[in-house]
């Protein structure tokens, strides 16, 4: 058997766990990527329902009052999606084989999730009162 590169030409076993394990990766970050375009959304939506709580005033009460909870709606929805993103994250991570640095990864990924939310909720108390 040869060491190096070519060992993959000379041993068809190797060369299937080399690629079973680079479509594992491949997974692995498709599913890190996707956690975070979601990250990405929800941040959008809590930073644009403060900006409606925080800057957007009417003269009007009724127009007023549409406006906060309009904003607080989206700041919901934001909170709404840091949940969701990392429980769907949760799921298919775990079921993909799992190596030691990717479980790391879960933990990061689930105070993140939590973090974001519980500030989220703090902000729109404070902007509300």
């Amino acid at each position: 058997m040869v060491e190096g590169p070519d060992r993959l030409v000379d041993d068809p076993m190797a060369f299937q766990r080399e690629r079973t394990s680079l479509a594992n990766e491949r997974n692995r970050l498709a599913n890190v990527r996707t956690y975070l375009a979601w990250i990405r959304t929800g941040l959008a939506s809590v930073g644009g329902g403060i900006a409606v709580v925080k800057w957007l005033t009417f003269t009007h009460v009724a127009h007023q009052t549409i406006a906060t909870i309009t904003g607080g709606v989206l700041v919901l929805v934001g909170v709404a999606i840091f949940l969701t993103s990392m429980a769907e994250f949760r799921r298919i991570h775990f079921g993909l084989p799992i190596t030691p640095r990717s479980t790391r990864s879960v933990r990061f990924i689930t105070a993140l999730s939590i973090i974001l939310s519980v500030v989220s909720i703090v902000l729109l108390v404070l902007t509300m009162l």
